[in-house]
Protein backbone atom coordinates (compact mmCIF):
# COMPACT_ATOMS: atom_id res chain seq x y z
CA UNK A 1 0.00 0.00 0.00
CA UNK A 2 2.86 2.39 0.81
CA UNK A 3 4.37 1.92 -2.66
CA UNK A 4 0.96 2.46 -4.27
CA UNK A 5 0.55 5.78 -2.44
CA UNK A 6 4.03 6.86 -3.52
CA UNK A 7 3.17 5.93 -7.11
CA UNK A 8 -0.08 7.91 -7.04
CA UNK A 9 1.64 10.92 -5.49
CA UNK A 10 4.42 10.87 -8.09
CA UNK A 11 2.08 10.89 -11.07
CA UNK A 12 -0.19 13.49 -9.44
CA UNK A 13 2.83 15.79 -9.24
CA UNK A 14 3.68 15.02 -12.89
CA UNK A 15 0.12 15.82 -13.94
CA UNK A 16 -0.01 19.12 -12.06
CA UNK A 17 3.36 20.19 -13.48
CA UNK A 18 2.28 19.35 -17.02
CA UNK A 19 -1.01 21.21 -16.62
CA UNK A 20 0.79 24.35 -15.45
CA UNK A 21 3.17 24.13 -18.39
CA UNK A 22 0.31 23.73 -20.85
CA UNK A 23 -1.56 26.72 -19.44
CA UNK A 24 1.51 28.94 -19.77
CA UNK A 25 2.01 27.77 -23.33
CA UNK A 26 -1.55 28.73 -24.28
CA UNK A 27 -1.31 32.39 -23.12
CA UNK A 28 -1.45 34.64 -26.20
CA UNK A 29 -1.37 38.42 -26.19
CA UNK A 30 -4.20 39.34 -28.52
CA UNK A 31 -2.94 42.92 -28.87
CA UNK A 32 0.36 41.73 -30.36
CA UNK A 33 -1.12 39.11 -32.69
CA UNK A 34 -2.47 40.22 -36.06
CA UNK A 35 -2.80 36.84 -37.78
CA UNK A 36 0.25 37.26 -40.01
CA UNK A 37 2.07 34.38 -38.28
CA UNK A 38 -0.74 31.87 -38.87
CA UNK A 39 1.01 29.98 -41.73
CA UNK A 40 4.14 29.55 -39.62
CA UNK A 41 2.12 28.41 -36.63
CA UNK A 42 0.34 25.81 -38.74
CA UNK A 43 3.67 24.59 -40.06
CA UNK A 44 5.15 24.33 -36.56
CA UNK A 45 2.07 22.48 -35.30
CA UNK A 46 2.80 19.54 -37.59
CA UNK A 47 4.30 17.02 -35.20
CA UNK A 48 5.51 13.46 -35.85
CA UNK A 49 3.01 10.64 -35.53
CA UNK A 50 5.46 7.70 -35.45
CA UNK A 51 8.20 6.48 -33.12
CA UNK A 52 10.68 3.64 -33.64
CA UNK A 53 12.06 2.46 -30.30
CA UNK A 54 14.40 -0.08 -28.75
CA UNK A 55 13.97 -1.39 -25.24
CA UNK A 56 17.06 -1.00 -23.04
CA UNK A 57 16.21 -3.52 -20.32
CA UNK A 58 14.43 -6.27 -22.28
CA UNK A 59 17.79 -7.92 -23.19
CA UNK A 60 18.16 -8.71 -19.48
CA UNK A 61 15.21 -11.08 -20.02
CA UNK A 62 16.75 -12.43 -23.23
CA UNK A 63 14.33 -10.40 -25.37
CA UNK A 64 15.75 -8.31 -28.23
CA UNK A 65 12.78 -6.35 -29.52
CA UNK A 66 12.07 -3.39 -31.80
CA UNK A 67 8.99 -1.30 -31.02
CA UNK A 68 6.80 0.88 -33.22
CA UNK A 69 4.29 3.38 -31.84
CA UNK A 70 1.71 5.13 -34.03
CA UNK A 71 -0.63 7.95 -33.03
CA UNK A 72 -4.24 7.13 -33.95
CA UNK A 73 -6.01 9.90 -32.00
CA UNK A 74 -4.71 13.12 -30.39
CA UNK A 75 -4.34 11.35 -27.01
CA UNK A 76 -4.27 7.69 -28.04
CA UNK A 77 -1.63 5.59 -29.76
CA UNK A 78 -1.05 1.93 -30.57
CA UNK A 79 2.27 0.18 -30.01
CA UNK A 80 3.45 -3.11 -31.49
CA UNK A 81 6.77 -4.91 -31.32
CA UNK A 82 8.59 -8.03 -32.41
CA UNK A 83 12.00 -9.54 -31.87
CA UNK A 84 14.10 -12.57 -31.11
CA UNK A 85 14.79 -14.28 -27.80
CA UNK A 86 17.73 -16.27 -26.49
CA UNK A 87 17.14 -17.22 -22.84
CA UNK A 88 15.54 -15.55 -19.85
CA UNK A 89 18.11 -15.98 -17.09
CA UNK A 90 15.92 -14.22 -14.52
CA UNK A 91 13.18 -16.77 -15.13
CA UNK A 92 15.59 -19.70 -15.13
CA UNK A 93 17.29 -18.53 -11.94
CA UNK A 94 14.37 -17.37 -9.80
CA UNK A 95 11.20 -19.01 -11.19
CA UNK A 96 12.22 -22.31 -12.77
CA UNK A 97 15.23 -24.33 -11.65
CA UNK A 98 14.83 -26.85 -14.49
CA UNK A 99 16.47 -24.93 -17.31
CA UNK A 100 19.51 -23.84 -15.28
CA UNK A 101 20.89 -27.36 -15.87
CA UNK A 102 23.79 -27.59 -18.33
CA UNK A 103 22.01 -30.25 -20.41
CA UNK A 104 19.84 -27.47 -21.90
CA UNK A 105 21.19 -25.42 -24.78
CA UNK A 106 19.20 -22.45 -26.12
CA UNK A 107 18.25 -22.54 -29.80
CA UNK A 108 16.51 -19.16 -30.06
CA UNK A 109 12.92 -18.00 -29.96
CA UNK A 110 10.72 -15.00 -30.65
CA UNK A 111 8.59 -12.34 -28.97
CA UNK A 112 5.59 -10.28 -30.07
CA UNK A 113 3.59 -7.59 -28.27
CA UNK A 114 0.76 -5.11 -28.77
CA UNK A 115 -0.98 -2.51 -26.67
CA UNK A 116 -2.74 0.82 -26.44
CA UNK A 117 -1.38 4.00 -24.86
CA UNK A 118 -3.43 6.81 -23.41
CA UNK A 119 -1.90 10.27 -22.87
CA UNK A 120 -4.45 12.14 -20.71
CA UNK A 121 -2.46 15.40 -20.51
CA UNK A 122 -0.78 15.38 -23.92
CA UNK A 123 -1.43 18.21 -26.36
CA UNK A 124 -1.96 16.11 -29.47
CA UNK A 125 1.41 14.38 -29.30
CA UNK A 126 2.77 11.21 -27.68
CA UNK A 127 4.50 12.87 -24.74
CA UNK A 128 4.07 13.10 -20.99
CA UNK A 129 2.39 10.70 -18.60
CA UNK A 130 0.75 7.66 -20.18
CA UNK A 131 -1.29 4.63 -19.18
CA UNK A 132 -1.04 1.43 -21.17
CA UNK A 133 -2.72 -1.98 -21.12
CA UNK A 134 -0.73 -4.37 -23.28
CA UNK A 135 0.06 -8.02 -24.01
CA UNK A 136 3.46 -9.67 -24.51
CA UNK A 137 4.23 -13.20 -25.70
CA UNK A 138 7.79 -14.54 -25.36
CA UNK A 139 8.90 -18.02 -26.44
CA UNK A 140 12.26 -19.64 -25.66
CA UNK A 141 13.34 -22.89 -27.30
CA UNK A 142 15.85 -25.34 -25.81
CA UNK A 143 17.52 -28.57 -26.83
CA UNK A 144 18.20 -31.11 -24.09
CA UNK A 145 21.11 -33.56 -24.51
CA UNK A 146 19.99 -36.76 -22.80
CA UNK A 147 20.75 -40.49 -22.68
CA UNK A 148 18.26 -43.26 -23.45
CA UNK A 149 18.63 -47.04 -22.99
CA UNK A 150 17.46 -50.03 -24.94
CA UNK A 151 16.07 -53.26 -23.49
CA UNK A 152 19.61 -54.46 -22.73
CA UNK A 153 20.41 -51.16 -20.96
CA UNK A 154 22.78 -50.09 -23.69
CA UNK A 155 22.99 -46.26 -23.69
CA UNK A 156 22.25 -44.09 -26.72
CA UNK A 157 22.26 -40.29 -27.02
CA UNK A 158 18.85 -38.62 -27.19
CA UNK A 159 18.07 -35.01 -28.03
CA UNK A 160 14.75 -33.52 -27.04
CA UNK A 161 13.34 -30.13 -28.01
CA UNK A 162 11.70 -28.32 -25.10
CA UNK A 163 11.51 -24.83 -23.61
CA UNK A 164 9.10 -22.34 -22.13
CA UNK A 165 6.78 -19.54 -23.15
CA UNK A 166 5.51 -16.58 -21.16
CA UNK A 167 2.31 -14.63 -21.78
CA UNK A 168 2.27 -11.29 -19.97
CA UNK A 169 -0.85 -9.22 -19.30
CA UNK A 170 0.34 -5.79 -18.17
CA UNK A 171 -1.03 -2.49 -16.94
CA UNK A 172 1.66 0.18 -17.14
CA UNK A 173 2.15 3.77 -16.03
CA UNK A 174 4.99 5.74 -17.52
CA UNK A 175 6.52 9.02 -18.57
CA UNK A 176 7.85 9.95 -22.01
CA UNK A 177 10.05 12.82 -23.14
CA UNK A 178 10.21 14.03 -26.72
CA UNK A 179 12.43 16.41 -28.69
CA UNK A 180 15.30 16.25 -26.21
CA UNK A 181 17.74 16.30 -29.12
CA UNK A 182 15.69 17.05 -32.23
CA UNK A 183 13.86 13.75 -32.90
CA UNK A 184 15.35 11.82 -29.98
CA UNK A 185 12.72 10.23 -27.73
CA UNK A 186 13.00 8.46 -24.37
CA UNK A 187 10.58 6.90 -21.89
CA UNK A 188 10.31 4.80 -18.79
CA UNK A 189 7.43 2.84 -17.30
CA UNK A 190 6.51 0.44 -14.54
CA UNK A 191 3.39 -1.39 -13.48
CA UNK A 192 1.64 -4.65 -12.73
CA UNK A 193 2.12 -7.80 -14.79
CA UNK A 194 0.41 -11.19 -14.67
CA UNK A 195 2.46 -13.99 -16.23
CA UNK A 196 0.99 -17.19 -17.67
CA UNK A 197 4.00 -19.53 -17.96
CA UNK A 198 4.02 -22.79 -19.91
CA UNK A 199 7.00 -25.14 -19.60
CA UNK A 200 7.98 -28.16 -21.66
CA UNK A 201 10.51 -30.35 -19.82
CA UNK A 202 11.94 -33.87 -20.20
CA UNK A 203 10.23 -36.66 -18.29
CA UNK A 204 11.87 -40.06 -17.80
CA UNK A 205 9.92 -43.12 -19.02
CA UNK A 206 10.76 -46.82 -18.83
CA UNK A 207 9.14 -50.01 -20.09
CA UNK A 208 10.09 -53.43 -21.43
CA UNK A 209 11.68 -51.87 -24.55
CA UNK A 210 14.01 -49.62 -22.55
CA UNK A 211 14.18 -46.19 -20.94
CA UNK A 212 13.88 -42.81 -22.63
CA UNK A 213 12.59 -39.25 -22.21
CA UNK A 214 9.35 -37.66 -23.36
CA UNK A 215 8.05 -34.11 -23.03
CA UNK A 216 6.01 -33.12 -20.00
CA UNK A 217 3.97 -29.90 -19.89
CA UNK A 218 3.10 -27.67 -16.94
CA UNK A 219 1.48 -24.26 -16.42
CA UNK A 220 1.69 -21.63 -13.72
CA UNK A 221 0.16 -18.17 -13.31
CA UNK A 222 2.03 -15.62 -11.18
CA UNK A 223 1.84 -11.84 -10.63
CA UNK A 224 4.81 -9.52 -10.73
CA UNK A 225 6.14 -6.07 -11.48
CA UNK A 226 7.31 -4.59 -14.80
CA UNK A 227 9.90 -1.88 -15.36
CA UNK A 228 11.68 -0.76 -18.50
CA UNK A 229 13.46 2.05 -20.32
CA UNK A 230 13.32 2.79 -24.04
CA UNK A 231 14.87 5.23 -26.49
CA UNK A 232 13.74 6.00 -30.01
CA UNK A 233 13.47 8.21 -33.04
CA UNK A 234 10.29 10.12 -33.90
CA UNK A 235 9.19 11.00 -37.42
Amino acid sequence: MRYLLILIGFFTFQWVSAQQGNEKARIINNNDYDGSELPNLVKKSKVPANIIKISLMSPLRGDYVILYERKIKPWVSVQVGAGGTYRDRFFERFTSSTFANTIFKPTGGYSVRAGLRFYPIADGWMSGTFFSPDFVHRAYFMRASLVQYDAELKPFPQELTCGYSINEYRFLIGQSYDHIFKSFYTEYYFGLVFRDIRESTPQFQSNAQGAYYTRSYSNKFIPGMAFNLAVGYSF
